[in-house]
């Protein structure tokens, strides 16, 4: 009889390790094809980032050429098509490039504070990203802190000397804060660098106007004008 209850036992346990054992299988393939699946939507974002690489770095210099009342509609098309891409993956894979795009976009959403943010991780990735210091500049100088945006432009100046419309944004700054000479200067520098910079002759001539120098502002009136409708 003890042997009988014995067996039983034994062949309950056997019974219950093999269902234990089973629903383990059922969960490691569970896990396994889980993981199959996102291992796939992984690829497939990867995939889709790298794609994105090349225009990223083309619209990223595209948009660093000019101030942004120059970036056309198609640009401007591309900046926010490429944010709402880019936005969803997952920060280890985001670039310097890509944090430069978002925070140009959030300038042109008119979030400041966005903007200074995505580009301070932007040079966090690349310390010697001259473009996104001068777009963090221009993120300050919109939120009327004047002397952050000098620092920024002169980093940006510093990092790219040629930088003609650091210069013109670093006069715009100057300006704001009544130092005339400086911001003439800066102007000057950023049209011998850029003589097809409409805007620095327009704030030029603005500055000449309020100066009360009639004849040069008209000069720079008629330069911007000619440069901007041509």
């Amino acid at each position: 009889m003890r042997n009988k209850k014995t067996k039983i036992s034994l062949k309950i346990t056997i019974i219950g390790l093999i269902i234990t054992t089973i629903f383990a299988f059922i969960g490691w393939v569970g896990w396994y094809l889980d993981g199959k699946k996102h291992d796939k939507q992984d690829s497939k974002r990867d995939k889709q980032h790298n794609e994105l690489i090349n225009t990223i770095k083309w619209l990223a210099v595209q948009i660093a050429k000019k101030p942004i009342k120059q970036i056309t509609n198609e640009e401007m098309q591309t900046i926010r098509s490429v944010t709402a891409t880019i936005k969803d993956f997952p920060e280890k894979q985001l670039s310097a490039d890509d944090y430069f795009v978002m925070a140009y976009n959030a300038i042109m959403n008119g979030d400041y504070d966005k903007a200074i943010s995505l580009n301070t991780k932007a040079i966090e990735l690349n310390p010697d990203y001259a473009y996104a210091y001068n777009n963090r500049g221009n993120a300050k100088y919109e939120l009327k802190d004047y002397d952050g945006a000098i620092e920024d432009f002169n980093k940006a100046i510093e990092l790219k000397p040629d930088y003609a419309n650091a210069y013109n944004n670093r006069g715009n700054a100057k300006y704001r804060l009544k130092d005339y000479d400086g911001a003439i200067e800066d102007y000057n520098k950023a049209i011998e660098l850029k003589p097809d910079l409409a805007d620095a002759y327009y704030n030029r001539g603005n500055l000449y106007d309020i100066i009360g120098d009639k004849n040069k502002a008209e000069a720079d009136f008629k330069k911007e004008k000619e440069l901007r409708y041509k």
